[in-house]
């Protein structure tokens, strides 16, 4: 029932019924902590889904603190240098992003980053994403620095 919960979720977050999405959302996490526990894999990606509609509702202190108990989960379940953990500081990124918080959406782009290319390699998709992400977040910075310089020497 949580997977199915969790789709109709996914159905009304793509169509920008954000708070529906959370009402479905809430439902597939609840049987999730339930069965599953509440350090489970499963139960992570459910705080990541709750976390990107608040996220693109603009309310990005609660997307943080939705993002933000993924990591811990994923890293102690599947290995800080698993792609899920790499998804949840990839995700916080973008939240920093958002808030105009470039400086630190960099650092966990980069966190992402690192560990994509290492586990999938420079051209799998997610990497290059997030190649970009970092990209267009270090656009907005100060650095006259350009930006494959300054890349190659903060993932070395």
């Amino acid at each position: 029932m949580a997977e199915i919960y969790n789709n109709i979720g996914e159905a009304y977050h793509n169509k920008g019924d954000y708070d529906t999405a959370l009402e479905w959302y809430g439902k597939a996490l609840a049987i999730k902590e339930k069965v599953l526990g509440k350090e489970h894999p499963s139960t992570a990606t459910s705080y990541n889904n709750i976390g990107m509609v608040y996220r693109e509702k603009g309310d990005y202190n609660e997307a943080l603190e939705w993002h933000g108990k993924a990591p811990a989960i994923d890293e102690k379940v599947l290995g800080k240098e698993h792609p899920a953990t790499a998804r949840d500081y990839n995700n916080i990124g973008g939240v920093y992003d958002k808030k105009g918080n470039y400086d630190e959406a960099l650092e966990w782009y980069g966190k992402a980053l690192a560990i994509w290319e290492k586990v999938l390699g420079k051209d799998h998709q997610d990497t290059q994403k997030c190649r970009g992400n970092m990209k267009n977040a270090y656009a907005k910075t100060e650095n006259p620095e350009p930006f494959e310089e300054w890349i190659a020497k903060f993932i070395a």
